[in-house]
C-alpha cells in the first residue's frame, strides 16, 4: 500500500519532532519508537479524514499520548497481577 498524498512529506518533516514527543511519553527509547510507529500506521489508515487544511501533527501527537497512556495502564495492571479474596 502506498501511502496518501502528503504523509510521506509530513514523516520526513516531522518525523524527528514526533519521535521526540514519544521520548517524553514513554519509559524507553525502544518503546517510544514502538510508539510512534503505531501512531503513523494509524495516521496513515486515517489521513483521508483530515482537511486540506488541517495541521496534521497535532493530530499525530495526541495519538501518540494516547498509546503511551493506554501501554502504561497495561502494564500497570500486568504489573499488578490478579488478586484473590479468600
Amino acid at each position: 500500500m502506498n501511502p496518501p498524498e502528503g504523509f510521506a512529506e509530513f514523516v520526513a518533516a516531522r518525523g524527528t519532532s514526533l519521535l521526540r514527543t514519544a521520548y517524553l511519553a514513554c519509559d524507553s527509547p525502544d518503546e517510544a519508537e514502538d510508539v510512534l510507529q503505531s501512531a503513523l500506521e494509524r495516521a496513515c489508515r486515517n489521513w483521508h479524514r483530515l482537511r486540506a487544511d488541517a495541521a496534521p501533527e497535532p493530530y499525530v501527537r495526541k495519538i501518540i499520548i494516547n498509546l503511551a497512556i493506554s501501554r502504561a495502564r497495561r502494564r500497570a495492571i500486568l504489573q499488578c497481577g490478579p488478586r484473590h479474596s479468600r
